[in-house]
């Protein structure tokens, strides 16, 4: 295997092992709940309602579930395709099974064995939508990409 393609696959691994942690009691609203809180209120202002954190923490959580695992479509997308210039909905595919396969393990595992946190298929969901977004940008990208060529 070329030392491109094995960082391709590192980059998988290792981004699979970052959302499993982030599925951990140590990423739970209790541990990093004053964290976002101090975010929302350094781009909201002192001033912001508890009310207005209380939900803009929520939002702030699921849109970052929603990047995370449209993140961890792209980098299998990017290892499955491997050097090649074409595009096959197949790779597509499989890019969109695997996270959102992993994003079903992660809240199979907060349901099961995390003290703090519950698994929600509402997440998984959030979590696939969140892939195949990240892999239809990717497809309008390569479009765009072939199209300019084309035209040169």
């Amino acid at each position: 295997m070329k030392p491109v393609m094995r960082n391709r696959w590192l980059l998988v691994a290792v981004m699979m092992l970052i959302t499993f942690l982030f599925g951990t009691d140590l990423f739970s609203s209790q541990n990093t709940g004053p964290i976002v809180r101090w975010i929302l209120r350094w781009f909201l202002g002192d001033s912001a309602d508890t009310k207005v954190l209380g939900s803009g923490e929520g939002w702030l959580r699921k849109s970052a579930h929603f990047m995370e695992y449209g993140l961890l479509a792209w980098v299998w997308l990017r290892a499955l395709r491997g050097e090649a210039s074409t595009w096959t909905w197949s790779w597509a595919g499989m890019a969109w099974l695997a996270a959102t396969l992993w994003a079903t393990v992660d809240e199979l595992q907060q349901g099961f064995i995390s003290s703090y946190r519950t698994g929600s298929p509402w997440d998984v969901l959030i979590d696939s939508c969140g892939a195949a977004t990240a892999i239809l940008v990717a497809y309008v990208v390569y479009w765009i990409s072939i199209r300019l060529q084309h035209a040169r």
